[in-house]
């Protein structure tokens, strides 16, 4: 195992799979608090920088409505600021990538360069891009710099037009051609750090990862920490995610889906320290940033689960924070939500599947669902049903799940068609 196990664990250098002790707080008095010096006032806001999208330090970057507008005609198409102005949206995604991924300092005075040569009006274009914590680095870059030497300002421009180029290249003809064409242009050996530094920035977290079966996945991660797996499971794709989940042990469970919903942004280098060491025993993955966590992710974790982790999970969290558990809700349809349904949108789900799926769905059904699914068939379609359901006889609660999890994806494509309403958390009342 690479030596890198020491950070396997998020707040964890001891080890993997050692649990996070977490020392108790006691709040000081009042007293205490008179005896405190005053706090200084904060420092004057940067110019450059823009109210933060979000709370913590991810690499997610910020939208331009309408993206850039038309480039003036005094700043020539075949330059590398018509190049840069073009392209902004790429160009600010290498400029992200500069300051805030694990990179020399003397990268982040590149930066600061970068914006200094190319000028107010085309640095803007990029700037306005950048988000929070990016736009902080790149500020203080640029407030640094006194004067630029000729030779640094040739060196940094190239090395951002060439990885600019990459970028236009792998768009238009895929990695391979841009690879072709980087050999030519600058050779072999440049092209390849160029290929590798482009492909990193695009490339999903944990590749490795998402290319195993659950079953192979939940094995690996079960002995890391909580918020580490938490981590990694709001990386994967949702049904990727939700079958791992699945694997758990209860309380397990439980944990890890706290966690997740209340997971906002963390640092490309926590990030890239948990890919790494999760991985190194394979290879070492591509880096890049993304932005992790939240109700939403949850939401379509459990969206792909069974209903008995769907409520395990739910239940959990009320009790930790029913405003939470809200918010999850809010922003998911179990199959418990289908005797939400109006009356003719749970009719055509009705007729949408035969009285043996029916009969097996809801076998594990609660109450509440049985009578609204009764209601919506008639009394001698019901008994047919209930007969079935007899006939079946003990059945595994996978199987059942697998049932339910179909209708809920059919009530959810008639959702997006525009077919039915769905009425997610508390509905309000009627009046």
């Amino acid at each position: 195992m690479s030596t890198d196990n020491q950070a396997r664990v998020l707040g964890n250098t001891s080890g993997m799979g050692e649990q996070v002790t977490i020392s108790t707080w006691t709040p000081p008095t009042r007293k205490q608090l008179a005896t405190k010096p005053a706090l200084p006032a904060p420092p004057p806001r940067p110019v450059l920088a823009v109210a933060p999208s979000a709370t913590g330090r991810g690499m997610s970057m910020q939208k331009v409505a309408g993206g850039p507008p038309t480039r003036p005609s005094y700043i020539p198409a075949d330059s590398l600021r018509g190049r840069v102005w073009d392209q902004a949206d790429d160009g600010a995604r290498i400029l992200q990538d500069m300051v805030l991924s694990d990179r020399p300092p003397a990268v982040k005075v590149d930066a600061g360069i970068l914006l200094v040569v190319l000028g107010d009006e085309v640095a803007s274009e990029l700037i306005k891009r950048l988000n929070w914590w990016a736009l902080v680095e790149v500020t203080t870059a640029v407030s640094q710099i006194k004067e630029v030497d000729p030779k640094d300002e040739q060196r940094v421009t190239v090395d951002f037009d060439e990885n600019l180029r990459a970028r236009q290249w792998v768009r238009q003809g895929g990695v391979e051609y841009a690879r072709r064409l980087l050999d030519r242009a600058v050779g072999r050996g440049k092209a390849t750090s160029i290929m590798e530094a482009t492909t990193e920035v695009t490339s999903p977290r944990f590749h490795l990862l998402r290319q195993l079966p659950p079953r192979d996945v939940a094995p690996f991660i079960v002995h890391e920490h909580p918020q580490t797996i938490a981590l990694i499971l709001s990386q994967l794709a949702p049904e990727q995610a939700a079958a791992t989940l699945d694997q758990l042990a209860e309380d397990l469970q439980k944990d890890i889906a706290y966690r997740i919903a209340t997971l906002e942004n963390v640092t490309p280098a926590v990030l890239k320290l948990v890919e790494e060491s999760i991985e190194a025993i394979l290879r070492n993955v591509l880096g890049g940033n993304q932005d992790v966590g939240g109700p939403k992710i949850l939401a379509d974790i459990l969206n792909l689960t069974g209903s008995s982790t769907e409520r395990t999970v739910l239940e959990s969290l009320d009790g930790s924070s029913h405003q939470l558990g809200e918010k999850v809700r809010n922003v998911m349809f179990t199959f418990d939500d289908i005797g939400k349904l109006a009356g003719q949108d749970l009719g055509v789900l009705v007729k949408a599947f035969s009285l043996d799926d029916w009969a097996v769905a809801l076998k594990a059904a609660q109450a509440p669902v049985k009578q609204r699914v009764k209601e919506a068939m008639g009394e001698t379609q019901w008994q047919e049903l209930i007969d079935k359901m007899e006939y079946l006889g003990p059945m595994r609660l996978r199987d059942v799940e697998a049932l339910q999890i179909q209708m809920v994806h059919r009530v959810r494509e008639m959702e997006a068609a525009g077919s039915v309403t769905i009425v997610r958390g508390t509905p309000d009342p009627y009046v």
